[in-house]
């Protein structure tokens, strides 16, 4: 565990603790004094809703994702009901209360990470429907603070994915117009299946080894395939020959990842987007980074969806050249320059710690 989490779960802790002996101190005088009834009402309704959320990093929203990252040089591109895809900018929600359910509608039929490839010096975009590539240069239409990209399987490109497997996961190289099918063989090998999206040739096939298939994802601009083994989260930085990967480095674990998140890894230049499963059937999704224990959830939601981060790594990244395509950056834009990651609580935990020795001594000498 580092640091800054361990003060915040610490800091967590010290506002419970403090919320249970305001309660006995309150229970005590209500009972002792009863001339005083009336203000202990308003003191113990207006601490309440703070003990019920002691901790300041819980809630969730997508500005979170700004507060962690430390600039807004960012986009998320995902999925929305009845598979059409949504694709939206940190600069143009900054500031703005932005969720994810604005935009959703009823059950989605599409779970699958949106993909997108190079053609013709063109990012083209792909979504994997079962054994089916649907795959169009979309005419992406804004609205307000998002883009929006129509399904449409009347015009759409089809490609049929020949892969004997059961629920495959789909990766691409964004800088050339190579898919891999990441699938379990039936030895309980996982398999990388390079196929060329534009002839649908297969060009190779290599053993992963022991990992799960679930967890697989590509970061493009550092060249970096990421899976889980059968017990630690990690990647293997590759040499992309031909649309195959080779030269594979060795597995570096991710020793700080938060093994409590169980599905659809998303990693950009060093963070990550995960999501679980929450006791009530929803689905809560946090933004991380590699080398921090602690998270910081972005959205809840009753839908099973998959949301791909890029983060930029400056000219040449996925990230600038995607939005050079959907969302131009208007004349005289300036950016923030990257800064070192945070959770953004740090100083909330300062100004919580504070405010309970303040508000408890107050109360105490009554």
């Amino acid at each position: 565990m580092d640091s800054e989490n361990a003060i915040r779960l610490l800091s967590v802790a010290a506002a419970k603790s403090f919320c249970f002996l305001l309660y006995h101190h309150l229970y005590h005088h209500l009972f002792s004094e009863p001339s005083l009834i009336v203000m202990w009402f308003f003191i113990f309704i207006g601490i309440v809703p703070f003990c019920w959320s002691a901790d300041p990093s819980s809630e969730c929203s997508f500005q979170n994702i700004e507060k962690f990252i430390g600039h807004f040089n960012f986009s998320i591109i995902g999925t929305l009901s009845g598979c059409s895809l949504v694709y939206f900018v940190g600069d143009e929600i900054s500031g703005t209360n932005f969720t994810y359910s604005d935009i959703l509608g009823k059950k989605s039929i599409c779970n699958n990470r949106p993909i997108f490839f190079m053609d013709h010096n063109e990012y083209v975009i792909g979504l994997p429907v079962y054994k089916n590539l649907y795959v169009t240069k979309c005419d992406w239409k804004k609205y307000s603070n998002f883009y929006i990209c129509q399904f449409d399987k009347a015009t759409w490109g089809n490609k049929t994915i020949s892969v004997e497997a059961f629920m495959p996961k789909y990766l691409a190289d964004a800088n050339n117009s190579t898919l891999h099918v990441i699938y379990e063989n039936d030895n309980g090998d996982t398999v990388d299946k390079a196929i060329d999206l534009i002839s649908l040739k297969p060009i190779t096939t290599v053993v992963l080894g022991d990992s799960e298939v679930k967890y697989a994802s590509y970061d493009s601009d550092l060249q970096r395939l990421y899976y889980k083994s059968r017990i630690d989260i990690g990647y293997r930085t590759v040499v992309n020959i031909k649309g195959a990967f080779e030269n594979f480095s060795h597995f570096t674990v991710l020793t700080k990842f938060n093994k409590s998140f169980s599905d659809a890894v998303s990693f950009s230049n060093n963070f990550y987007i995960v999501k679980k499963e929450t006791l009530d059937g929803e689905y809560e999704f946090h933004i991380g980074h590699e080398n921090k224990t602690a998270t910081m959830c972005i959205s809840k939601m009753a839908e099973n969806l998959d949301l791909q981060i890029l983060v930029d790594t400056g000219a040449g990244s996925v990230y600038s050249m995607l939005r050079s395509q959907i969302a131009p950056l208007p004349i005289n834009f300036t950016t923030y320059a990257p800064t070192t990651p945070t959770s953004g609580a740090s100083s909330l935990i300062a100004l919580y710690t504070f405010l309970l020795l303040v508000i408890f001594t107050i109360i105490y000498r009554l």
